[in-house]
């Protein structure tokens, strides 16, 4: 997967509005694209997130996240760790795990086949939901990604006199 770094601009969306399990799955994906994912404090953060099935969780997005590198038939864009900006792909990641949550096959698959440019196979579901039901068996519950997603706020103009 190609790993492309710029917020998409035509779709702002700010990851400080972010619920915690959102903001968990969105620094994943940057911290295994950028070779951060081996960080204490990711590991961590997954048994603050996930319990007694953190490494559980954990291993089920990097298998997601190398099946996807495996099969998809264009790049991703996805931000650099520590960008406010969310892309346009990161939110269609977040409405693939929001789904499967929610226990909606079709709909994660829909978002998938999107993402991937091509019709999906077996085992994405598998790896999305294992992480997604520790989440949510912890309190993490995802948004509804058919919400309308928050804009970034422009910074406060200074005044001078």
């Amino acid at each position: 997967m190609e790993r492309h770094v710029r917020p998409d601009p035509s779709v702002p969306c700010d990851l400080r509005a972010l619920e915690y399990g959102e903001h968990l799955i969105v620094w994943s994906f940057r911290a295994i694209l950028a070779d951060r994912w081996d960080c204490d404090l990711i590991l961590r953060e997954y048994r603050h997130a996930c319990g007694d099935r953190a490494e559980e969780a954990r291993g089920a997005v990097r298998a997601f996240v190398d099946r996807i590198e495996q099969q998809s038939r264009r790049p991703l864009t996805i931000g650099r760790p520590g960008s406010l900006g969310m892309t346009r792909d990161e939110q269609q990641l977040l409405a693939a795990y929001s789904a499967a949550q929610r226990g909606d096959e079709a709909r994660f698959e829909a978002h998938l086949t999107w993402l991937l440019a091509r019709p999906v196979d077996g085992g994405f579901y598998g790896f999305v939901r294992t992480t997604a039901e520790a989440l949510a068996d912890r309190g993490h519950h995802l948004s509804d990604p058919r919400r309308a997603p928050p804009a970034i706020e422009p910074p406060p103009q200074s005044v001078t006199a």
